[in-house]
C-alpha cells in the first residue's frame, strides 16, 4: 500500500503507575512520521492516541489470507495474573489485517517466561513457521524453535532440573520458568556481554540478527561500590550499555557474530543515543540503501523499578549501502579474495565495491578447480575504481558471461585500497 508501520515501546511515567505501551506510527517515505488516533487505549483520559491494545514483534505473513496478513509475536492478554494457566511474559499470536486493530489467535504457546521482543514468522525458504525467543540458561540468550504447528500450543515443556526462580518484573516478584536446555541457543552471550532481543532478518538466503547486546554493570552490590561511590557502574541494579551487533547464519538455527564491535555503537555528547542503542525488528531496502531503526537512549539500561530518573530518548533511523553489512578491505599494499565455488546465474557480474578516490578492485572468473578462465582473467577485466553499488564488470572486447551460464565458477578478486561489500549475476 506505499505505507511503513512503525512499532514501538513507550514507558510511560507520568499516568499513575509507572508501565509500557505499545505504539504505531505510519509514513509514507519512512523519514516522516505521524501518530495516527486508534483510539484502543485509556491515557490520560482520553483514548485519542496511537497506543495498541498489545505489544509484540510484527510480521508480514505470506501465506495467511488477506484478514491475517500481518502477525504478531506477543502475550497472552486473555489471562490475567493469578488466573489458571498464567505464565509471565508469555507468548501468543495475534493476527491482523491492516497492522492496526488485532485479534488473538491462539492460546498461550510456551509454558516458559520469555520476556519481550521474541519473533514468530513464516520462513518461506524453510516452508514453515519459526520462533525465536528470549531464554537465559544463566545469562540472557536467544533460543530457536520449530513449531509442529505454530498456532497449537507448542509440546514443551521444561525439563526436571528447570525449576524456575523468582524473576523481577514490572508488577514486582513471580516465580517464573525461563527456557533453560529444552531448546537450541541459537545466539547466545556471555556473562557480562548478554543478548536480547533477536533482531532477525531472513534475506537473500542467508540469515543476518542484530540483537541488542548488554554490557552489564557490577550494580550496587559490588564490593567496589565502596571505594567508587560515584561511578555509575555501581548506582543501579541490572544496569548496563546496550548496542546491537551483527550476527549471521546459513541455517538460521546456529549464529555467529560478525567482529566483536557494535553494529551501531553508541553516540557521544548530547546525541540522544549516548547509553543504549535498541535495535527495532526488520529493515527496508530503499533504492541502493538499507533503513534500520532504533531507540536511542541517553539513560543505561534499568528501569530502576520506577525509581530511576529518565533522560531523553528517540526513534532513529540508520542508512547504510545496500548489501553493506560487511566488508572485506585491504590497504594500499594490495590483498585477494577467492569465493566459494558460485554458479553462474546471469550475463553480467556486478560488484558492490568502494575503493574511493585511489583505490581499484579488479576481478577474474577461475574454475572450480582454481584455474584462469580464458577471456576472463584480471587483464581481461577493466579495473573497477570510485564507490558503486552494483557497477557491472566490464570485459575486454565487451564480452559477457553468456556461455559460463549454469556452470560453476570462482571468483577472485585483487584489492587495492578498497573494500569488496558483495557480488551478484544478473543480466
Amino acid at each position: 500500500s506505499g505505507e511503513y508501520l512503525l512499532y514501538y515501546t513507550v514507558y510511560i511515567i507520568n499516568d499513575g503507575p509507572n508501565r509500557l505501551a505499545a505504539c504505531l506510527a505510519t509514513s509514507k517515505d519512512g523519514l516522516y512520521w505521524e501518530r495516527p488516533e486508534l483510539g484502543q487505549v485509556e491515557y490520560a483520559g482520553s483514548r485519542r492516541n496511537n497506543m495498541l491494545v498489545v505489544d509484540g514483534t510484527v510480521s508480514i505473513d505470506p501465506i495467511a489470507p488477506p484478514e491475517r496478513r500481518f502477525l504478531m509475536a506477543g502475550s497472552d492478554m486473555r489471562i490475567k495474573p493469578a488466573e489458571p494457566g498464567y505464565v509471565v511474559n508469555s507468548v501468543a499470536l495475534h493476527a491482523s489485517p491492516d497492522g492496526r486493530v488485532w485479534t488473538q489467535v491462539t492460546e498461550t504457546l510456551s509454558p516458559f517466561t520469555c520476556d519481550c521482543n521474541n519473533q514468530v514468522f513464516y520462513d518461506s525458504a524453510k516452508g514453515k513457521y519459526v520462533a525465536y525467543l528470549r531464554a537465559c540458561p544463566g545469562r540472557r540468550n536467544v533460543a530457536y524453535y520449530e513449531p509442529p504447528d505454530a498456532f497449537m500450543p507448542w509440546p514443551i515443556r521444561p525439563s526436571e532440573s528447570n525449576e524456575g526462580e523468582v524473576g523481577v518484573t514490572l508488577s514486582g516478584e513471580q516465580r517464573v520458568t525461563y527456557i533453560v536446555d529444552e531448546l537450541t541457543i541459537a545466539i547466545d552471550g556471555n556473562v557480562t556481554h548478554q543478548v536480547y532481543n533477536p533482531g532477525v532478518v531472513p534475506i537473500e538466503g542467508m540469515y543476518l540478527a542484530f540483537p541488542d547486546v548488554i554490557r552489564i554493570f557490577p550494580g550496587p552490590h559490588d564490593p567496589d561500590k565502596e571505594r567508587f561511590p560515584d561511578s555509575e557502574l555501581y548506582e543501579w541494579w541490572n544496569d548496563g550499555l546496550v548496542a546491537p551487533r551483527l550476527y549471521v547464519s546459513e541455517d538460521g538455527i546456529s549464529f555467529r557474530p560478525i567482529d566483536e564491535s557494535p553494529y551501531i555503537d553508541l553516540g557521544f555528547g548530547e546525541d540522544l543515543d549516548t547509553r543504549q542503542v535498541r535495535m527495532i525488528a526488520g529493515l527496508i531496502e530503499h533504492g541502493d540503501e538499507i533503513w534500520q531503526y532504533y531507540g536511542g537512549h541517553q539513560t543505561g539500561h534499568t528501569l530502576g523499578r520506577g525509581k530511576r530518573p529518565r533522560k531523553k530518548c528517540a526513534i532513529m533511523r540508520a542508512i547504510q549501502r545496500r548489501d553493506g553489512f560487511v566488508a572485506a578491505t585491504a590497504g594500499a599494499e594490495g590483498g585477494e579474495i577467492v569465493s566459494f565455488p558460485v554458479k553462474c546465474a546471469g550475463e553480467n557480474l556486478y560488484v558492490n565495491y568502494d575503493a574511493g578516490a585511489f583505490g581499484e578492485v579488479r576481478v577474474e572468473l577461475l574454475d572450480v578447480e582454481g584455474g584462469p578462465i580464458s577471456g576472463f582473467s584480471f587483464a581481461d577485466s577493466a579495473a573497477l575504481v570510485g564507490n558503486e553499488v552494483y557497477f557491472r564488470v566490464q570485459w575486454a572486447d565487451r564480452r559477457d558471461l553468456g556461455s559460463l551460464i549454469g556452470r560453476d565458477v570462482r571468483i577472485r578478486f585483487r584489492l587495492n585500497d578498497a573494500g569488496l561489500f558483495s557480488f551478484k549475476f544478473a543480466q
